[in-house]
């Protein structure tokens, strides 16, 4: 699983290569291999002189792997830079948890909506029916709809239950 830490220092230590260091820290906490990332995050690498500290702030997207140190911990591999100020991707955020709030929230929302007498439409769509089929754009089909919640306080299980209910009303039809 990627990992991210924020970068404010960085020193070129060879012709190809550079330690990153994150806020605070003395000693190196990652190790760019390849140069030409820097430019993701708007840092020309021809002009870094090395031996230099450069001050910067940028994300460092990396991986643990399989490889382990002397001490017996995973290396961590650089995989992406990111701008601070930059948008979210895929490699920086994970998004699953808040994805799966908002659809728990949408769910909420819309049966209490419901609870409320109305049918919510789904994606600006056309209002539905209780078993969530679409209220079609007959006029006639959408005036009893809008008759029906108005007196049930809630909406038709169905078209066909909205029919009935019509067809049952004083000088109702079909």
């Amino acid at each position: 699983m990627a990992e991210r830490m924020l970068i404010t220092k960085l020193v070129r230590t060879e012709p190809t290569r550079a330690d990153l260091y994150a806020k605070g820290h003395q000693w190196p906490d990652l190790k760019l291999f390849d140069l030409s990332d820097l430019l993701d995050v708007g840092i020309e690498p021809a002009g870094l002189e090395i031996g230099e500290e450069v001050p910067c702030r940028f994300w460092a997207i990396y991986e643990l792997s399989d490889k382990l140190n002397k001490a017996g911990n995973p290396y961590k591999d650089v995989i992406a830079l990111e701008r601070v100020d930059g948008p979210a991707t895929a490699t920086s955020t994970d998004t699953s948890a808040l994805l799966e709030e908002l659809r728990a929230i949408r769910a909420l929302l819309e049966r209490v909506v419901q609870a409320q007498g109305a049918s919510p439409p789904v994606d600006g769509g056309p209002p539905r029916y209780g078993d969530g089929s679409a209220v079609s754009g007959n006029p006639h089909e959408l005036e009893a709809y809008e008759a029906y919640i108005a007196v049930q306080a809630h909406p038709p299980d169905n078209v066909e239950m909205l029919r009935r209910w019509a067809q049952d009303r004083p000088g109702g039809e079909a």
